[in-house]
Parts: structure tokens; sequence; C-alpha cells
């Protein structure tokens, strides 16, 4: 889907991968709506991009239930485009992380997304247009001390969208699953300040079976996997035949369900 013109929604609009998301977006022509926690930051960027912003702790239930509806009613059109991007790091190991962490991470990486994805479905299929884009993990695949919440909230997160894909076929709406590898943003600070899981990044990173990207570069990637109706996206690609092996079972299932009903 060509982005000049069409209303795109970008959830963790306020910095990293998101906010380059929205930043490319805008320079390709599209109209804006901002998702990101109430924040000097969410305002100063909806302001420089001319775009609207739509302040929302994803965490919170009860804040995201009728998210997509506010936003096409500020919008006065549809959303055609929803980018799934917030989310919360998680560098505690399963013997340091708080209940109330935990929650959280798991409300902002798998049930925001898979909420607002429900959300948005009904009208996108009716109008028979729209593109969803899920930014999961590189960690969806692989595991390491550390990153055990983090990583099965991806895990899910990549599952649940293959899931919404196979149900979409034949509908005109597209999906984009967007896994990246280590990126340079406040959640990568996190990660090397940790003794665990900068242990897992700089094991991946010297065996060169990834690299670590600006959020500028992944945001790219992102826009052109949109606009030319990519359903993968690896940034970098390097790491793909990692990430093969996961894909493998659901691409054998794919084929194994050809014919039955999707919905």
């Amino acid at each position: 889907m060509k982005l000049s013109g069409v209303h795109v929604l970008v959830t963790g609009a306020s910095r990293g991968i998101g906010s380059c998301i929205a930043e490319g977006a805008t320079a390709r022509g599209a109209d804006l709506t901002l998702v990101a926690r109430p924040s000097d930051a969410l305002t100063l960027r909806a302001k420089a991009l001319e775009a609207r912003e739509l302040p929302c702790d994803l965490a919170d239930p009860g804040e995201r239930a009728d998210l997509l509806a506010r936003a096409e009613q500020d919008a006065g059109r549809p959303v055609d485009v929803l980018v799934n991007c917030a989310g919360v790091d998680g560098v505690d190991g399963m013997l340091d992380v708080t209940a109330e962490a935990m929650r959280r991470l798991y409300e902002v990486n798998l049930l925001a997304p898979a909420e607002l994805v429900r959300q948005a479905l009904p009208g996108m299929v009716a109008r028979r247009r729209g593109h969803l884009v899920t930014v999961s993990s590189g960690f969806s695949t692989v595991i390491g001390a550390g990153m055990t919440p983090y990583a099965s909230s991806k895990a899910g997160l990549s599952h649940f969208h293959a899931g919404v894909r196979l149900e979409l076929q034949g509908t005109g709406v597209r999906t984009t699953l967007v896994e990246p590898g280590p990126v340079r943003t406040e959640m990568y600070d996190d990660i090397e300040a940790d003794g665990l899981a900068g242990a897992v990044m700089d094991r991946f990173l010297k065996l060169r079976l990834t690299r670590l990207m600006t959020p500028q570069e992944v945001a790219q990637q992102v826009l052109d996997g949109v606009e030319a109706d990519r359903e993968h996206v690896v940034p970098p690609r390097r790491m793909t035949p990692v990430l093969v092996f996961d894909w493998l079972p659901r691409r054998v299932a794919q084929l194994v369900l050809t014919g039955t009903p999707r919905r």
C-alpha cells in the first residue's frame, strides 16, 4: 500500500522505532495519528510532524478499549494502516521480575496490539482495504537468560500475527511482520546495562548472527515493506537463517490447511 494520502496510526510513536516510522511515513505523504503515553515527547513529536496526538497508556485495558474509534473520529476518516510498535523491554530474569512489571510487559507487548487489531479488522475487512504492521522482535525465536518475559511476549505476538494473516487471506487486508535484531534505542541501553541480557546480546553480535542497527534504518525497511506488501521484514537480513526455523512450522501448517475455511 502506497502511504501517500493514507491514514496511518503508529503506537509507541514518541520515541525509538515508532517515532522514526512516524517521521518516515510523514515524509511519504501519510496522514498521521501518533499514540503513546501522555508526555511532552509525544506532544512535541506530533507538532513537529503536523500529526494528531492520541495519548493512551496501552497497559490499561480501559484506555485502549475504544482507541481505533477515537482515532478515526479525530481524523474524520478510517485508519488505513495500523502500526503496532509500542513495546516494553524486560531484562529481568524470572527470579527477579516483579508481578507488576511482568503484567505491564505482557499488556503492552501482546494484549494491546492484539486488541487494536481486533478493533481495526471489521472496518478494514468491510472496506477490503487496510494494512496491519506488527513490530515484534528477533527474540520471538531465540531466547537467553534475562529475556524470558520479553522474548515470550514477542513469540506470542509473532504467532498471533501469523494466525491473523491466515484468517485474512482473500479479504484485501495486508499484513507485515517485523522481527528486528538489536536497535540502538533506550531499550538497547537497558540490555547493555544488564549482566544476563547484555551477555546474550554480546554473544549474538560477536558471532555476527546480527548487527546493531539504528531506529532510522529499521523504520525505512518497515515503510518499504508496507509499500511493497512484504509479508516479513527482518532487519538485518543476516538474521533470516536463524528466524526461518520459527517460520517453518507455520508455513507447513499453512500448506496443510489450504482449502479449509478461514473464518
